[in-house]
């Protein structure tokens, strides 16, 4: 008899290990506060250095006391000691204590540090990397470097740049000193000055014959990978000195007696100079970001609307769009623009006319986001009626017959391609509605999106109905308007959806019919007579046959928590190499036993993790984002009699390391599918043991994976439900033309089946 105390225990004592790993990850996220137990708060014992004036986009924030980098808003405070970091197509606006105002481009890190001389009130700001400018109108900043410092004076205005390792300094107004290795230089408004990783210092100088005719910085947002920036300036500029903020100076020679030029530049920040034999400019700041996505709603692309009534003018919302700008247009030719703080409108047309309709965005610093696409709509006074739509008629089409499935591998066919193919073969839709008074003609429009920005098929039909052939199997929106051949034009029917997906062709395999025999008449009977050498035969017992009894298979459904730790060392193109190590909280495994289906039985399994890896050190990699990295493993298999031996496919999400930009990588997710075989060990109702080995492929990556797992049931044989405990392991080694690695996942399990 089992000792059931024994068993609660056992689970009593997992149950407490789990909540306590829970509780210890809510107080690394500072989720929950425990006396004694949790950190300290990142604001304890730090003192306020200022605030955010305004934010663009993605901007972090990261305490002294803390691993874990903050989203910000407007108006947060900011503590001594914080580090504020921008990211891509990012920008920000901090206030500090001392009044002086910081403005930080796109990939910038600062920390605020305290000042030597805490009596005082100045800040100190320690430069990372990127691109900031300062003003102090009242009291005295300093500026650290890894091996420099900037002082700057009362009243300064200074912009500070780093690209690959070298520094470049700019004084607008005021003065500064720099201090190094090698000594002091004062900064002053008529020469910029860079500083290399050899801690050598060159100094340019400015010439007031070159001047931009508009200083301000430029923002153009474009659709595309690059943008067209137009430039003007006064002066013989003979090259144009291109920075980009993380990347490598670049020039472009300037025609001779030109004072324009038209630079081609793809996403990021930029600081433009002139330049010619006395000197160079002051830089222009110009960003190209990727414009947001407004998707226009309502009304539909080819709507017909009735004059002299409102209609709602819907699009999509997105973020950094403050105000929006709705655009009319008649052949190209601007007629109405209305203004909306909202992605709402609501407007009236008095006449009839076709236009065409567009959404313009607008940031919070007042820089145009240009449309995505236009829609176009028909106003007319009195259009005809909406159709009533009928419920579609869908079927197959007929197809010729085709050979009996009788082979060993059929059930793979029955079980994983039946929907598979279905989805390959062709249907038959006949669209129906009710016809519309005054109307003699219709237009039918089919679209797989409910946009209807490109349809599928556009019909003008004289009948209410129409039957559609070759049709794909998948999700579809169809509607119907009214017209006449007179050119009157009626009102779109709200779109219907069409669920294609919902239908199941399930093929019956046909079963092979036995032979004819054929009847003998009375009179053959009657005539035949016995051969000398045939014996009456006796009348014998009839034979029975014994059934063949099968071991017994429980089955059922099973669900565990499966918290892993995880080792990959893996490598990609341009020296993307990743190393991971470290538990991952989150993992779930799902499964299913069948028992014997003629003399086979069928185990599925799914496990699945996520984890969000942080580069450690920060300091080193402050502009890697966190990697959210999630694996997957699928497998199916199929037992023979002997329960020994299993067969099956087998799939696998995993990764592969790709660059994002030169200081930052991504994980790019991975599906292989193969072929598996496995073991099944020591199978009870206290133990289950299985070994396996599988071969996987997507085409441009290959894999080998080994793993093993092992069960223990705390439970007795009569119940229905069983706790379980276990621990797995996969080993996968992975190659694909850019690299490749190994992987391995050390798996924890507790979870109930069902039997």
């Amino acid at each position: 008899m089992r000792n059931t105390n024994a068993d609660r225990k056992w689970i009593g004592l997992i149950v407490l290990l789990l909540i306590a790993e829970v509780l210890w990850l809510l107080m690394d996220l500072q989720v929950i506060h425990i006396p004694y137990f949790s950190k300290k708060s990142a604001t304890q014992n730090t003192k306020e250095a200022g605030y955010i004036i305004s934010s663009k986009k993605d901007l972090k924030r990261r305490g002294a006391n803390s691993l874990i980098w903050e989203d910000t808003q407007p108006k947060d405070i900011l503590f001594y000691h914080d580090s504020v970091l921008t990211l891509s197509q990012s920008s920000a606006k901090l206030y500090l204590k001392d009044q002086t105002d910081l403005e930080l481009s796109e990939n910038t890190l600062v920390t605020l540090e305290e000042p030597e001389d805490k009596s005082k009130s100045e800040i100190r700001l320690r430069f990372s990397r990127g691109d900031m400018r300062a003003r102090n109108p009242s009291f005295k900043t300093s500026v650290i470097g890894d091996d420099w410092v900037i002082n700057l004076d009362k009243g300064s205005d200074i912009v500070l740049r780093k690209d690959q390792g070298s520094y470049e300094f700019e004084v607008v107004s005021g003065s500064a000193t720099l201090k190094t290795e090698t000594g002091e230089q004062n900064l002053t408004q008529d020469k910029v000055l860079t500083l290399n990783d050899n801690q050598k210092i060159e100094t340019l100088v400015k010439s007031e014959n070159l001047q931009w005719k508009e200083k301000k910085p430029v923002r153009i947002y474009t659709l595309d990978d690059k943008a067209d920036i137009p430039l003007e300036w006064k002066g013989d500029a003979t090259t144009l000195v291109i920075n980009k903020s993380g990347a490598a100076e670049q020039g472009q020679e300037v025609k001779e007696s030109r004072n324009t030029a038209s630079v081609k530049l793809d996403h990021g920040s930029y600081k433009i100079r002139l330049k010619n034999e006395s000197g160079i400019s002051e830089a222009k700041t110009v960003e190209v970001w990727r414009a947001p996505h407004i998707y226009l709603k309502k009304p539909l692309p080819r709507d017909r609307l009735k004059t002299n009534e409102p209609h709602e003018f819907v699009w999509t919302t997105e973020n950094g769009v403050k105000t929006y700008r709705v655009q009319f247009f008649s052949k190209g030719v601007p007629l109405r623009q209305e203004n909306a703080e909202q992605n709402f409108k609501s407007l009236n047309f008095q006449e009839e006319q076709d236009l065409q309709w567009q959404v313009q965005g607008e940031d919070e610093e007042g820089f145009a986001i240009p449309p995505l696409y236009n829609n176009e709509i028909y106003l007319r006074d009195e259009p005809l009626q909406a159709p009533k739509l009928k419920t579609p008629g869908v079927k197959k089409e007929t197809a010729p017959a085709g050979a009996k499935l009788n082979f060993k591998w059929q059930w793979l066919i029955q079980a994983v391609l039946t929907e598979a193919q279905a989805k390959e073969e062709n249907y038959e839709v006949n669209f129906e509605w009710e016809p519309v008074s005054g109307a003699d003609q219709y237009v039918l429009e089919v679209s797989s999106t409910p946009d209807f920005r490109k349809p599928e098929l556009i019909k003008t039909l004289s009948s209410t109905s129409y039957l559609w052939k070759k049709v794909k199997y998948k999700k579809y929106y169809w509607r119907v308007a009214s017209g006449n051949a007179k050119g009157r034009m009626g009102l779109f029917s709200e779109p219907m959806e069409l669920q294609l997906e919902e239908i199941k062709v399930v093929e019956a395999i046909p079963q092979s019919a036995p032979e004819p025999v054929a009847e003998k008449s009375a009179e053959e009977e009657k005539t035949e007579e016995p051969k000398p050498s045939e014996e009456v035969a006796k009348p014998t017992e009839p034979v029975v046959e014994t059934e063949i009894v099968l071991p017994e298979i429980p089955s059922g459904l099973g669900i565990a928590l499966a918290p892993s730790y995880k080792y990959s060392k893996t490598s990609g193109a341009e020296e993307t190499n990743v190393d991971l190590q470290g538990p991952v909280l989150f993992g779930l495994q799902l499964s299913y036993k069948s028992g014997w289906v003629n003399k086979h039985n069928y185990h599925f399994n799914l496990w699945t993790s996520m984890q969000t890896w942080k580069p450690q050190p920060q300091d080193e990699y402050p502009l890697q984002d966190n990697l959210k990295i999630r694996e997957s493993i699928m497998t199916f298999d199929r037992g023979t009699l002997n329960e020994k031996m299993r067969w099956g496919l087998i799939a696998h999400e995993n990764f592969i390391p790709e660059r994002e930009s030169e200081d930052s990588l991504k994980v790019k997710s991975q599906i292989a599918f193969g072929l598996r075989a496995s073991r099944l060990f020591d199978v009870s109702d206290v133990w289950q043991n299985t070994l396996g080995l599988s071969a996987l492929t997507s085409g441009k990556t290959h894999e080998v994976m080994f793993d093993v797992q092992s069960k223990m049931y705390f439970a007795k044989p009569e119940d229905k439900f069983r706790w379980m405990l276990g621990v797995g392991a996969n080993v996968v080694r992975q190659t694909h033309k850019d690299g490749g690695g190994t992987q391995a996942d050390l798996i924890f399990l507790l979870g109930l089946e069902q039997f």
